[in-house]
């Protein structure tokens, strides 16, 4: 079960896990492009007054810090607690919080489950979020031009850097490098190394080829890219959400229709997480 393999995660992956669940979401989304819109109003009307810049990567990084000085049992207490609440239902045992979060991530993907084992549906949705994953890396890396890719080069060197021997050998492996490097890593994603086989190993492979691609994609995130891309991962309503996110929408979400078009991308953004809780989980008991 997934569960079991979120039970041997360290005290460093459990701060990144829990900070990324309680500050990803479609209100912070939404708190930032509402930032982003006043700056631009702000720019061409002088006489506003100047506000605050929200920022979600900042927002993390607080909260990353805030973490830090936690024990692990209490980070792992935090992290179950976070997931019970993405599936909308606390106090769960780890068995029920399993098959719970098995079935919501299943309306995410729109699986049946009817007939079908929950091993099988975990390994299901496991393959189907890494597919997610390596899309969403592909279309940053394919927009990212040379000087964003120099800066995504260079914070990639450094958490290769950061990252323990054993995670490090399974990012060269799954990416078929003879050495590991920012800049390997880099081209090996640009050019399709890390294809379908590879993500679609549940096993060492696939846990390589997972970390390799996070990485990437964190490394997108935290240089130039921003939000938008890395979002998408983790929720399936961009296009729902695409009135919120304009002008217009941020406007009117006050509105009847828009609240009910923000709760839907809520609920679909929370499955999302739970997808990704799943595929850690899964992958990480493929090398345990």
């Amino acid at each position: 079960m997934f569960v079991d393999g979120l039970e041997t995660l360290n005290r460093t992956q459990l701060t990144d896990l829990v900070s990324t669940l309680e500050v990803f979401s479609v209100h912070n989304q939404l708190r930032e492009q509402a930032s982003k819109l006043y700056e631009q109003l702000r720019n061409r009307f002088e006489w506003l007054p100047q506000a605050q810049a929200y920022r979600l990567i900042e927002h993390l990084r607080k909260r990353r810090e805030e973490l830090a000085d936690l024990s692990e049992s209490a980070l792992r207490t935090m992290l179950f607690q976070r997931a019970g609440r993405l599936c909308r239902c606390d106090g769960l045992d780890r068995m029920s919080l399993y098959r719970r979060a098995i079935a919501e991530a299943c309306k995410c993907y729109r699986l049946e489950m009817q007939g079908k084992d929950l091993d099988e549906l975990e390994e299901t949705i496991t393959r189907r979020y890494l597919e997610d994953l390596e899309r969403v890396v592909k279309q940053a890396v394919r927009q990212a031009n040379q000087q964003q890719a120099g800066q995504i080069v260079d914070h990639l060197e450094e958490t290769i850097k950061r990252a323990n021997e054993q995670d490090q050998e399974l990012m060269r492996r799954a990416a078929g490098l003879d050495h590991l490097s920012g800049r390997a890593l880099w081209e090996a994603v640009r050019k399709g190394a890390l294809g379908v086989g590879a993500v679609s190993a549940l096993n060492a492979t696939g846990f390589g080829a997972f970390l390799a691609l996070t990485t990437v994609l964190h490394a997108i995130f935290t240089t130039t890219l921003g939000i938008v891309l890395p979002f998408a991962l983790y929720t399936s309503a961009t296009a729902a959400l695409g009135a919120l996110l304009g002008p217009f929408g941020i406007l009117l979400a006050g509105g009847g229709v828009p609240a009910v078009v923000l709760r839907k991308g809520d609920r679909q953004s929370k499955q999302r997480l739970l997808a990704m809780l799943i595929a850690r989980g899964r992958l990480t008991q493929s090398v345990g």
